[in-house]
């Protein structure tokens, strides 16, 4: 009796272990540990954005570490009417990250073009939050302990320069250069 009531404290502890916290996917409202207010504006800085042409991603990563290797805990769609400029979506698992462990996150959002940018390095108006850390990571399946990014800032999208097409420009140059060398052949 004593080997198996062992074995299941045990059992219990390693499976608690690989539990993974999470941290409430929304830029307004309440959680566990405050409150955020951070409205999303398109590059005029003062319309929210809204809707299914804008994607908003929340990604996270070890404090301290660089932004560049986050993780993203998803993506969302911004809400419309009284709630345009914000987002709120299902809060995700973050892997590796056990409940009550501090975290840092950041949110960057982009249009999409109506659903032909899939990518944030790829959309011309994107723009990102700076990075909050959050205190203590929440239990999923607890909501009352769930945090929000308590500190995250307001922030707008800007149109970024279109890469000069270059390398296309090249591809035709040589596919030009091919076909006149066919037609003098």
């Amino acid at each position: 009796m004593k080997k198996l009531v062992l074995s299941l404290a045990i059992l219990v502890a390693a499976v608690s272990s690989y539990a993974q916290g999470t941290v409430a996917f929304k830029t307004f409202g309440s959680g566990a540990n405050g409150s955020v207010n951070a409205k999303i504006t398109n590059p005029d800085g003062t319309t929210p954005i809204q809707g299914t042409t804008y994607t908003v991603e929340m990604l996270y990563g070890a404090v301290g570490a660089d932004i560049s290797t986050f993780l993203s805990a998803g993506t969302a769609n911004p809400q419309t009417g009284n709630f345009a400029g914000y987002v709120s979506a299902a809060n995700p698992n973050l892997v590796n990250v056990p409940i009550g462990s501090s975290v840092n996150v950041y949110f960057r959002a982009f249009d999409n073009g109506g659903g032909l940018i899939s990518s944030y390095n790829n959309a011309t108006i994107r723009g990102q939050s700076g990075v909050v850390t959050v205190a203590s990571a929440g239990d999923p399946q607890n909501p009352t302990t769930i945090p929000v990014p308590v500190g995250l800032q307001p922030f707008s999208l800007a149109i970024v320069g279109v890469p000069e097409p270059s390398t296309i420009a090249l591809g035709v140059v040589g596919a030009a250069a091919l076909l006149l060398r066919r037609r003098r052949a």
